[in-house]
């Protein structure tokens, strides 16, 4: 399985994962931002390595949380969220 997106600027690939979406996107990256954005459709973020921390900056009392490996989030559709990957890098798939 390919993952689209940047690791040192080379591919990365994952042993062979059954997901059921009707889209799947997978990337690995490390020291990203994503400034705040949203989806049309409720997306599934699942953390295969490493970690990332995601915020609602609409949200009153927007927190910052770090999620890591085995971690599942659930983005409502149109709900904006904003995304940090570290030094460390993670690896994730976004299933819609």
């Amino acid at each position: 399985m390919f993952l689209r997106g940047l690791m040192d600027r080379k591919p990365c690939t994952l042993p062979h994962a059954r997901l059921r979406f009707n889209k799947a996107d997978y990337f690995c990256h490390r020291n990203a931002h994503y400034s705040p954005h949203s989806y049309d459709s409720l997306t599934t973020h699942l953390i295969l390595s490493g970690s990332l921390t995601i915020t609602y900056p609409k949200e009153k009392d927007a927190k910052k949380v770090t999620y890591g490996v085995g971690d599942r989030i659930d983005v409502d559709a149109g709900k904006v969220h904003e995304v940090w990957i570290g030094p460390e890098g993670c690896t994730y798939v976004i299933g819609e």
